[in-house]
């Protein structure tokens, strides 16, 4: 039996984190019904986003990652007909997972306070850019904008002075999703014990602050700002990054360099460095760190990555390639604890997406279908519910469906 079997999810959200969330609780065993308007085709501004991407592909993987191994059912809640089919499943649900704002869910009488009326057992989980609270609580955002940018990480990366480096799609959505499931979780438990829902919140700047709490505390700690430091003279040279023959890097991160200072001279080639007085104690090594770090530069420049990676691992040191997406899937530690996950797709037969990244010994996470096409299971749905075929073709009639 899955963890979550008997879990009933309804999701009404677009792209990455509200999806994603409600993607984790299917994995787990929860049925999921994805709520899209089915006016999408023809307004670019209704449904899931992820839809419209990748034009023209065969697949979507995009789409397939936040949305596989749910039901779709295409359903106009600003009508009145179709708000009262959402009610009806909400009346049913364990969990409602949403990103749309605050102002939109009130408007649309979706909000937390009158579902609840309706379900009191409902845990009701919002996602937002910037919280509930505050001046910019409705200001719409993406990972990107709210993560990435408000959250102070842009700014303390990158070499000083240099353009702060663009963010990869999706790197703040991803721990944002893992939170909110992990709220929902939470809640679930909680209402085992009291018998009542509640709601659930999280934000793309609260999880920013919480992934980048080291730098965040020593802000706290000290009262200075965070500053960028060059890599040419990074206090602790044994947490660094080199560049090889060929142009590649790899990252050394031993934090505690006295303890691995003479493995990792030996490693090097530099053993006669190993009592130079300048070099032999972490302090040393700080007050001489641009010197050691051009020392270690051209150590690193007379050979390849891949020789470095086949030196290294006779050793007892703390390091990691510096790979690319394509090395990172096709990684023989990657493959053989079964990161990537292989889904049948309906038209482009065997794919594969990233893996939930937590592992059950006894109850693993199963991918039970692709992502559902718009409205795939809408009939099976209101079927559920008790609609007759008749009404079913009735509510179509007047685009309620």
């Amino acid at each position: 039996m899955m963890p979550l079997e008997g879990i009933k999810v309804v999701e009404l959200g677009s792209y990455i984190v509200a999806p994603g969330a409600a993607a984790a609780l299917a994995d787990w065993g929860a049925e999921v019904i994805k709520i899209e308007d089915p006016r999408l085709s023809d307004n670019p501004r209704l449904g899931d986003g992820f839809r419209r991407i990748a034009p023209g592909r065969n697949v979507n993987l995009m789409l397939e990652q936040e949305n596989h191994s749910k039901k779709s059912l295409t359903l106009d809640i600003t009508n009145d007909a179709g708000r009262e089919i959402f009610y009806e499943l909400i009346r049913r649900a364990d969990v409602f997972v949403t990103n749309l704002p605050e102002e939109v869910l009130k408007r649309r009488m979706l909000d937390y306070e009158t579902l609840s009326k309706l379900n009191d057992r409902l845990i009701f989980a919002h996602n937002t850019g910037y919280g509930e609270k505050g001046p910019d609580a409705g200001e719409r955002a993406f990972d990107l904008g709210a993560y990435w940018c408000r959250g102070g990480i842009m700014a303390s990366l990158g070499e000083p002075d240099s353009i702060p480096p663009f963010a990869l799609g999706g790197t703040g959505d991803h721990p944002t999703a893992m939170h909110l499931a992990s709220g929902i979780l939470l809640a679930l438990i909680a209402r085992e014990r009291t018998g009542v829902g509640q709601k659930v919140q999280t934000s793309l700047l609260s999880s920013a602050m919480w992934t980048a709490a080291v730098p965040v505390n020593i802000v706290l700690m000290t009262g200075q700002d965070y500053q960028r430091a060059s890599r040419k003279t990074r206090p602790n040279p044994l947490s660094n990054p080199y560049q090889t023959k060929d142009g590649r890097w790899i990252q050394l991160t031993m934090l505690e360099g006295d303890r691995f200072w003479s493995e990792l001279c030996k490693a090097l080639g530099l053993e006669h460095l190993q009592s130079d007085p300048k070099f032999d104690t972490q302090a040393n090594r700080t007050a001489n760190n641009a010197e050691l770090i051009s020392i270690m530069d051209e150590a690193f420049a007379t050979k390849t990555k891949k020789e470095w990676e086949s030196r290294f691992k006779s050793f007892d040191l703390i390091w990691a390639p510096v790979n690319t997406f394509a090395e990172v899937i096709a990684d023989p530690q990657v493959l053989e604890n079964e990161y990537l996950v292989e889904i049948e797709h309906p038209t482009a037969g065997k794919i594969k997406i990233v893996a939930f990244p937590v592992q059950l010994s006894k109850t693993p996470a199963k991918v039970k279908s692709a992502a559902p096409s718009l409205g795939q299971h809408t009939e099976e749905i209101l079927q559920g519910l008790g609609y007759s075929k008749e009404k079913i073709q009735e509510l179509k009639g007047a685009k309620a469906i």
